[in-house]
């Protein structure tokens, strides 16, 4: 048998494999709807509400199986709400009337911005090498540096905290291992547990979708009061990473971060110029109950002015970088909860 056709059959395997699994899915998707749709009803089970369902369940399907880039869907279920009549369009795309578009808009452009200046790594680094560089150590200055990526970048600190966790775990050659799993759970648990006293865009969405039954005005300080002990349940969870993934040998890794800190050099004017912004932005959350504008106006204004002169730290590589997609699946999300109350 030729050399060509024996390194091609595997791949048309592969690929026929891949097709046939596809087809599987799309049946899926498509049937489960369907049979919704054949549910009889009555005066609680309405026309509308089965057809609400059937199209969500579809888009839903679709982000599961992954069928379709995100955006498509994104697009497609709240197009489908008003053409079937499920809800008017006021209702479908009045969310793109409210903060919530533009908080996550600001929110990832402002966190594009400080991870491309080098902010985002020099936090990272310099928390880990006051917690001593062991491996406890790095757990803890992981946890530090995840509290303080939210205060300067709410909510948009996960993918800039796994890429530098997996750097971690890549520099010290863990490889597959409970060390590395250590390091990135902690990752993960840095990036989000902040959020569970810091006031962020997330918790926006719920708020907005109360204030349409009931005024609830929470402002961020409040917020952060009444969530202050959260803080100590994400050292708790340090702790108990620490013990449940301890290390079978000694890691004392302090002079490589310390090499790593010393490669950014001297606090740079873009630095200082990024961290001015996030400061007035915090001044601006903080000061919520006092000026009465809708803290949410922050972020697309922290990210605005990065671009102002004078301070003229972001590029258009930053634009280009934002999750487009990201962003529409999450106003799906709100609009799909909304529909709820027609």
């Amino acid at each position: 048998m030729p050399e060509t056709m024996v390194d091609k059959t595997p791949t048309m395997l592969e690929a026929s494999d891949k097709n046939k699994k596809q087809i599987l899915l799309w049946a899926i998707t498509i049937t489960l709807p369907l049979v919704l749709m054949l549910v009889p009803i009555n005066e609680v089970f309405t026309h509308q509400i089965r057809l609400f369902l059937a199209g969500t369940l579809f888009a839903i399907l679709l982000f599961a199986f992954e069928l379709l880039p995100q955006l498509i869907p994104s697009l497609l279920l709240p197009i489908f709400y008003v053409v079937s009549g499920v809800a008017p369009s006021t209702a479908v795309f009045g969310p793109w009337a409210t903060t919530i578009p533009w908080m996550f808009l600001g929110g990832i452009l402002l966190a594009n911005t400080l991870d491309s200046i080098g902010l985002l790594r020099r936090i990272a680094y310099w928390c880990i090498i006051k917690t001593g560089g062991t491996y406890n150590g790095i757990l803890y200055g992981i946890m530090f540096a995840g509290i303080i990526l939210n205060i300067l970048i709410p909510a948009q600190a996960v993918i800039p905290m796994a890429a530098f966790t997996y750097g971690i775990c890549k520099a010290l050659n863990l490889g597959k291992s409970k060390e590395s799993a250590g390091i990135m759970l902690t990752g993960a648990f840095a990036a989000l547990l902040p959020l569970f006293f810091f006031y962020n865009p997330n918790f926006a969405i719920i708020i907005g979708v109360a204030s349409s039954v009931h005024s609830t005005p929470i402002t961020w300080l409040q917020y952060f009061i009444q969530n202050v002990p959260n803080i100590l349940w994400c050292f708790l969870m340090v702790f108990i990473i620490s013990k449940v993934f301890k290390p079978d040998q000694t890691i004392d890794c302090k002079d490589y971060f310390s090499g790593e800190y010393g490669k950014l050099g001297a606090l740079a004017s873009g630095e200082k110029k990024a961290i001015f912004v996030t400061s007035l932005l915090v001044i601006f959350l903080i000061t919520g109950g006092i000026h009465g504008i809708d803290i949410g106006w922050g972020f697309p204004l922290a990210a605005i002015l990065l671009y102002l002169p004078g301070i003229n730290i972001g590029t258009e590589s930053d634009i280009k970088r934002i999750n487009f997609s990201l962003l529409f699946l999450l106003l799906l999300a709100w609009v799909s909860v909304r529909q709820q109350t027609y």
